[in-house]
């Protein structure tokens, strides 16, 4: 009869304990955000896409060469001074958002966006392509004159 009494008071004492941890939540201002109508506020260190800056980029290749998943591809044209991205494209398939490729950047041209919004339809559409593919035909007449 002793345990009976006992286990009844521990059972209302415990029910107390969570019942006093449901009512502390009650009262508080929900931290709920109705999504597509209301945005939240990332912190000033968020890591989104990655973004880069085209005309700042002096095509040194550090940031491919410190991608752990070697998601950047980089050709350049032109010579030390004069170099120039003639194809910069970043796969986000790959992306781990890490952030080193942004850190290394000495012209700082490549930041991290506060986007957090990264769904598409298509896998392809996650490759990005900063500097305009040229077309070959176009190559083609542009080298025929310069001759």
């Amino acid at each position: 009869m002793k345990k009976y009494f006992s286990d009844m008071i521990y059972t209302c004492v415990s029910f107390v304990k969570g019942f006093k941890v449901t009512l502390v939540y009650f009262f508080k201002k929900p931290t709920t955000v109705i999504y597509p109508y209301e945005r939240i506020t990332v912190a000033e260190r968020f890591r989104g896409i990655v973004q880069n800056d085209v005309s700042r980029c002096t095509s040194c290749m550090i940031c491919a060469g410190v991608c752990p998943v070697s998601c950047i591809s980089i050709k350049s044209r032109g010579k030390k001074e004069d170099r120039t991205p003639a194809k910069y494209d970043i796969d986000l398939n790959k992306c781990m958002w890490c952030g080193y490729c942004a850190e290394a950047c000495p012209t700082k041209s490549l930041t991290m966006s506060k986007d957090y919004e990264h769904s598409v339809y298509d896998r392809k559409e996650l490759l990005l392509r900063f500097v305009p593919e040229e077309n070959p035909a176009e190559a083609a007449v542009k080298t025929n004159d310069a001759a």
